[in-house]
């Protein structure tokens, strides 16, 4: 909550700087009346940023489009505005940081943002291919099994819900393997970039899509899966548990 509450605080003391040399030179006898003057101005002028509706909707962030507000929803978006002109200009005027520790802190928060969506991305990879894909082989291995076994015993049964079984999962692994090759590829891709900014907009708007892509595949395919083919407990066994 640090760094928060070190913009909130030096916004407020520069919005008090304003106050302040606005009415140092106001006589005492005048100061009612320059202070409702000043409240109305500064009302009509920030009137567009108060909203009294739902803060957490998209009815807030269509008024906040219509209003000309900014919305940077990740932290590469927004990260440029911590070391824009105006934004050095007011730390440094309070003495909060000086250009270096801006710039210095810009680039050490893109690089940790950076850095463990990487790790992410190749723990993701890990789990796929090391334990998930064991117990999906297998499952789908033992279906296969006792379809065969079926057949020998009914030559004429069509065995539907094995074979439905296998298709979809077969399907599924497809997609899953696709999705893989693509994370692992891009993922390499990012790790060769140099422009710290570029490199963290691209495990943003790149390599999350393409993790929450992988993870819709393979969420389908445990929702087929008994749990004992898994390695690792599930939501349920989590959630519900009590071994």
């Amino acid at each position: 909550m640090a760094n928060p509450n070190i913009v909130l605080n030096t916004a407020v003391a520069e919005s008090l700087t304003q106050i302040y040399d606005r009415l140092k030179d106001v006589a005492p006898d005048q100061m009612d009346d320059a202070v409702h003057a000043l409240l109305k101005k500064l009302l009509a002028e920030h009137k567009r940023i108060l909203f009294n509706g739902n803060g957490y909707t998209d009815e807030w962030v269509e008024e906040a489009h219509r209003r000309g507000l900014a919305d940077l929803k990740s932290l590469p978006e927004a990260m440029p505005s911590f070391i824009a002109d105006k934004s050095i200009d007011l730390f440094t005027k309070h003495r909060i940081f000086t250009r270096e520790e801006l710039e210095s802190r810009y680039e050490i928060l893109l690089e940790n943002y950076a850095k463990t969506i990487h790790i992410e991305s190749l723990t993701l990879q890990e789990m796929v291919r090391k334990d998930f894909t064991a117990g999906l082989v297998q499952y789908m291995k033992d279906v296969t099994n006792e379809a065969l076994k079926k057949r020998d015993l009914l030559p004429d049964s069509r065995c539907s819900y094995e074979g439905r079984i296998l298709q979809k999962l077969d399907e599924t692994s497809e997609q899953i393997l696709d999705a893989l090759d693509a994370l692992e590829a891009d993922t390499k891709k990012a790790e060769a970039m140099d422009d710290i900014l570029a490199q963290a907009a691209f495990y943003q708007k790149t390599i999350l899509a393409e993790m929450e892509t992988l993870r819709s595949w393979t969420d389908q395919a445990e929702a087929i899966i008994p749990d004992q083919y898994l390695p690792y407990p599930t939501y349920e066994q989590m959630l519900f548990s009590l071994r």
